[in-house]
């Protein structure tokens, strides 16, 4: 019998421009909006890719009081364009968002 390679996912996270105002479950359609346009302006800021951290701890809390991050897990991205590229396309495929964790200032978004 033949074993099957599983491909092992790694973490990306993405930080979306944007406070409270587009924190879910009540503001989906905005979060949206925020994403796409961030996605479009390549605003987002990546601050995990494929699991490594582009951003320590401290400088993150510098970044924004509220935080509102895109959490993706897949073993595709590799680089800064292939998570754009994600993203782009879990927004063309109409994916809705939904809090994966959230706390007093953050919530981590999966699509």
């Amino acid at each position: 019998m033949k074993k099957r390679k599983m491909l092992q996912k790694h973490t990306t996270l993405l930080l979306i421009p944007g406070g409270s105002e587009i924190a879910l479950p009540q503001n989906n359609f905005a979060f949206k909006t925020a994403l796409t346009q961030a996605v479009e302006n390549r605003s987002v800021k990546i601050i995990m890719l494929a699991d490594d951290p582009l951003i320590d701890d401290v400088d993150l809390h510098k970044l924004s009081p509220f935080k509102n991050v895109l959490l993706i897990e897949s073993d595709t991205i590799v680089s800064e364009d292939d998570a754009i590229a994600e993203v782009s396309k879990l927004l063309n495929e109409k994916y809705l968002p939904t809090v994966a964790k959230s706390g007093f200032d953050f919530q981590v978004v999966k699509m």
